[in-house]
């Protein structure tokens, strides 16, 4: 099926949806950005490779979709006139929040009348933590009403994201119901909030809403972007904010207290049905990843939108309807938002400072450096535990300098790439977005992982790194579960705060000692990490174990000419059945070609670099006259890709020894050097 050419209108949040759509969107490519012709949307559009449109007929031309990010009309912008304009010519329309009630039901008519689409986008909802918090507070609402049912709902947020938190509310709900507020009497002014009392999905509702705003700067300043909490006698789920955590927390409640039958120096363990009380947590803390300012403004928040963008493009294409994207849905939300503007008052408007950096409160940014420890000297091989010190500390070492750069978005991929040749068809199942920084990174990964992933499946990348190959299993893939293990923490870190990877489970952990059950998996991939592994032939017999029957190692790595026979003829003695092998390195070196200048202007920006950091980007670029180049291009070493199926036949209690990659690699680049 042909993808989705969307048009984007709007080149400021409108960026937003431009990187989503850059990054990758299942089954859209952007068409073009229409604006007014400033010089920084000339940019974009020059950026992105597309073209700048100053009038609506040129995009409705080129597109079969259009993205309005423009603030509507209620909000003083001509978002609502592009709006119909784009439904008026039978093309369905995404379109930013907030909408007058009015104004939506007149999009709403039109679209039925064109026989098209329209979505109306809040964002937030679309966070990793609020999915979290929402899928949560469905789970407390589907209990049997006998066995406890939330019995409140607070809300704090700013004039500015109310639209996008009552979508949430609404969301987590189940719908906002008969939505009703008031504003006590009695109120002092001056206060930083308004606060209203009212009930929302047949819950009692405390909103406190900010109550004042700068005009100049309307999208800023908010004292609190999203505080949701729901609660009962059990205790509450919190959205403590637009990016997490959600928190489960509840009141000490001891039984036996009130008739003195409990007592924690006579009786330690109290009557038995205290144990339910007791011996419960009083406290967790979820959808707690780390994440730095330019991590949500350049991967949480086109995150966030692109999920929205890919429901959009199902509904479209025939599939299921979205979410909350019924007008009845839509109006709903709508007319809560002026319920609660009404009743509120309007804003009090005031020149804002900008706010202290956060560190006042302590969110300094980290400034200090992972501490350098010496490393083994080169002819020495490591051992096994130094080995793995050495790339943890490389790891949050690059993560920590990515990072405080501003650079993390750029570098999802720790993968070499891959272009394929001139008319070449490959294997890969998909193509790459076609905006994609990282392009050829994301193409090796298909062309690694073919036809290997049957639908359903359960995943488990191992040496997951920053999770690019995981993003390209989730966004083309239909798995039935991704999880990643990694020995960096760091990488664990950026992997959990990725938007893509909300649902994927990721653990610390040593390749050569998984710490999974048997049979846990249908298809385990390992994509350029298995040279450093001290232990291969324990790394192979972990993923035996966890692999089920007839399952599949998807494996792509260096391979130096003299260990090619020996790794060929030993995967049947460690218990895996070879059932295809492939030589990548020309297709790679292609990419290693074309991914240069980009990555040399992330990779050389982090000049400051320790040592051994600045000892691994020059290994792992391989750009043309590297030694690792020189290897690839003599047929010294060659890249291949190996798909293995787990064998049922018995393994040898002494199989002979696999290739020691690993030294033969650096005893190349030694010579070399």
């Amino acid at each position: 099926m042909r993808p989705l050419r969307l048009a984007v209108c709007g080149a400021r949040f409108g960026e937003v949806y431009l990187k989503a759509l850059a990054d990758g969107v299942p089954g859209i490519v952007l068409s073009g950005v229409l604006a007014r012709g400033s010089a920084r949307a000339r940019r974009l559009a020059a950026h992105l490779g597309v073209p700048l449109w100053q009038e609506v007929s040129e995009a409705v031309a080129a597109s079969d979709a259009a993205a309005v990010v423009v603030r509507s009309a209620a909000s003083g912008g001509s978002g609502t006139a592009l709006a119909s304009a784009f439904l008026e010519a039978g093309l369905p329309v995404l379109m930013e929040h907030p909408l007058h009630p009015a104004e939506l039901q007149r999009l709403l008519d039109l679209a039925a009348r064109r026989g098209v689409r329209l979505h109306v986008n809040s964002v937030y909802p679309h966070l990793p933590a609020a999915r979290h918090f929402i899928a949560a507070a469905r789970a407390w609402r589907d209990v049997p009403r006998e066995e406890g049912m939330p019995a409140y709902a607070q809300l704090t947020t700013s004039r500015q994201l109310l639209y996008s938190a009552l979508d949430v509310l609404a969301r987590a709900l189940g719908g906002l119901g008969d939505f009703r507020l008031e504003r006590p009497a009695g109120m002092a002014e001056g206060q930083p909030f308004a606060v209203l009392e009212g009930t929302a999905g047949g819950l009692p509702l405390g909103l406190r809403l900010q109550s004042y705003l700068d005009p100049r700067d309307a999208d800023q300043h908010s004292l609190a972007m999203h505080h949701i909490v729901l609660g009962g006698p059990e205790g509450s789920l919190s959205l403590a904010s637009s990016f997490g955590p959600v928190v489960r927390s509840r009141p000490l409640y001891v039984p036996g207290y009130a008739d003195g039958a409990c007592s924690i120096l006579l009786d330690e363990e109290g009557p038995a049905e205290a144990a339910a009380y007791l011996d419960s947590p009083m406290l967790a803390v979820e959808a707690a990843a780390p994440l730095t300012g330019r991590a949500a403004l350049r991967e949480a928040l086109p995150g966030a939108v692109a999920v929205a963008l890919a429901d959009f493009a199902r509904e479209i294409g025939g599939g299921p309807d979205a979410e909350r994207q019924s007008p009845a849905a839509l109006m709903e939300v709508s007319r809560a938002w002026q319920i609660a503007g009404q009743t509120a008052g309007p804003p009090a408007l005031r020149p804002l400072a900008p706010p202290w950096p956060p560190g006042r409160i302590g969110l300094a940014a980290p400034t200090a450096p992972v501490p350098p420890v010496a490393s083994p000297p080169p002819d020495e091989a490591p051992t096994p535990d130094a080995m793995l010190e050495i790339n943890t500390r490389v790891y949050a070492e690059l993560d920590r300098l990515l990072s405080a750069r501003g650079m993390a978005g750029q570098a999802l991929f720790m993968n070499w790439g891959y272009v394929p040749d001139v008319g070449e068809v490959g294997e890969a199942a998909f193509a790459p977005p076609p905006h994609h920084p990282q392009q050829p990174q994301w193409r090796l990964v298909l062309e690694v992982l073919g036809q290997a992933v049957p639908e359903d499946a359960d995943v488990l990348d191992v040496g997951c790194g920053r999770g690019g190959a995981l993003v390209v299993l989730a966004r083309q893939f239909a798995c039935g579960s991704l999880s990643g293990l990694d020995i960096g923490e760091a990488n664990i870190a950026h992997c959990r705060r990725h938007p893509d990877l909300a649902s994927a489970r990721f653990q610390r952990g040593d390749a050569c000692r998984l710490p999974y059950p048997d049979a846990s998996f249908d298809v385990v991939v390992n994509i350029e990490s298995s040279c450093a592994y001290p232990d291969f032939p324990a790394f192979l017999r972990h993923v035996r174990r966890v692999l089920r029957p007839d399952g599949c190692l998807v494996l792509a790595d260096l391979v130096p000419a003299e260990a090619e026979p020996a790794m060929r003829e030993g995967w049947a003695a460690h218990g895996f059945i070879l059932r295809q092998e492939r030589d990548l390195t020309a297709g790679v070196l292609r990419g290693r070609k074309a991914g240069a200048g980009a990555e040399d202007t992330v990779f050389d920006r982090l000049a400051d670099a320790t040592p051994e950091l600045a000892a691994f980007l020059d290994t792992y670029r391989a750009g043309p006259g590297t030694p690792m180049y020189r290897a690839l291009d003599e047929g010294r070493v060659s890249y291949r890709l190996y798909r293995l199926e787990r064998s049922g036949s018995p393994i040898p209690a002494d199989p002979p020894p696999l290739p020691d990659r690993g030294a033969m690699l650096r005893g190349l680049l030694a010579a070399a050097l």
